[in-house]
């Protein structure tokens, strides 16, 4: 593909012994997991004496230019930016972005979710090496709550391009040992020397919220059995993220506890799952929940600054960020004890069945009664969230590229 097809907003001049293309097509204009994933590792990457060129690759000038601003890459030598007129899923995008990538002499070609250029990497000796961080298979593992969502809908299709992703890829990067054992159930032609486990990282500025605000005085009014306890629920609304179970757990607790209890409901409206709303109105404790939608980090700090304890009564999680950004805030944490969630949580946070309501009730009422338990929590999960960085996710990933091209 020709400069016509593309503009450069940055340049570099060589010497690098390898160029790698991010395509950070996957942030969009509200930053949710996988697009945070992906700014933390151009960040990471850039501020690395690494050697090697990093292009970005965007369709979006307006995102390209906020990241920019956001990673303090305006001055990176190593960082080019490429901005790209074609969405990541788009017919487009499958004619273009193979001669762009060879136009560009690109070594490594990292896509930090589930698509790829197809055509730009053959089953067989293939030019460019590419590397696809598989967070999760969700839609494959847990079918039956992911039917109202178009992976659901076409299934048949997804477990298709999956099974081409994995073949036409060199190496896939996965979030947790969950995650890299349902690649090798659902895909069990895949080479394990091929799937790379490299847990997410926690940014730095939720342990700077987690030290302004630890200390026995953040928990202080869990002794007074008047005081207003604050439930944090941080995540979409699909159905395998189970909300429908932390409303359960706010009438639970409503019922069994002398003490007043709020739940805060942080995370995108979607409008084909509104059943929580509707469960909350049914159960009686419509009044004592908030519902924020979406927030920019900076309030997302302030809420884990300002509730007791985060609830997560996922079903199935590809690695569990919300639980790594509350730990790393002090905030104690209880959550769900399947799939990928022990590796994350450890021993710093309270685990149940995410289908045992009273389980998880009680649970969060033992760190909404206890101050003690709940400093307890607060201190090990910031002792927990110091063994996830993001600077160490990338260095992991960086040796995964020097490998392939070595």
């Amino acid at each position: 593909m020709g400069r016509n097809r593309a503009s450069h907003m940055a340049g570099v001049q060589g010497g690098c012994r390898m160029r790698i293309a991010i395509d950070a097509r996957w942030i969009f204009p509200e930053i949710t997991g996988i697009g945070a994933y992906t700014r933390e590792l151009i960040r990471e990457f850039s501020a690395m004496a690494t050697g090697h060129e990093f292009v970005l690759i965007f369709d979006n000038p307006d995102i390209a230019a906020r990241e920019v601003r956001e990673c303090a890459l305006e001055n990176r030598p190593n960082v080019r930016i490429l901005i790209v007129r074609s969405g990541v899923y788009s017919l487009r995008s499958q004619i273009l972005l193979p001669a762009l990538l060879r136009a560009e002499a690109v070594s490594v070609y990292h896509s930090t979710n589930v698509m790829i250029p197809f055509h730009a990497f053959p089953r067989r000796n293939r030019r460019i090496r590419c590397a696809v961080t598989m967070h999760d298979l969700i839609p494959l593992a847990v079918p039956n709550l992911v039917r109202g969502s178009k992976k659901g809908r076409m299934l048949p299709l997804y477990r298709l391009m999956l099974r081409e992703i994995i073949s036409r890829s060199d190496a896939i990067i996965t979030d947790s040992e969950a995650s890299r054992a349902d690649i090798r159930r659902f895909f069990p032609a895949s080479d394990p020397a091929g799937i790379h486990v490299v847990p997410c990282g926690v940014s730095e500025r939720f342990r700077a919220a987690g030290e302004k605000t630890s200390g026995a005085e953040r928990f202080r009014a869990l002794c007074d059995p008047e005081a207003e306890r604050i439930l944090l629920y941080v995540g979409r609304a699909d159905p395998y993220k189970n909300l429908a179970g932390a409303v359960k757990v706010l009438r639970s607790l409503r019922e069994k506890c002398g003490f007043p209890v709020k739940l805060r409901v942080v995370g995108p409206e979607d409008p084909r799952y509104r059943d929580a709303r509707a469960l909350a109105a049914r159960l009686g404790v419509a009044e004592s929940i908030t519902w924020t939608g979406y927030v920019p980090e900076e309030k997302l700090l302030e809420l884990y600054a300002t509730a007791h304890a985060l609830i997560h009564p996922s079903l199935y999680e590809g690695f569990g960020l919300q639980v790594l950004e509350a730990m790393a805030a002090g905030l104690p944490v209880i959550c769900s004890n399947v799939s990928s969630l022990p590796e994350v949580a450890g021993d710093a946070a309270l685990l149940a069945d995410p289908n045992d309501i009273n389980g998880f009730a009680e649970g969060a009422a033992r760190i909404l009664s206890d101050p003690a338990l709940a400093l307890r929590l607060s201190e090990a999960g910031r002792r927990r969230a110091s063994l996830f960085t993001w600077r160490r996710t990338a260095e992991q990933i960086l040796k995964i590229y020097e490998e392939l091209c070595s």
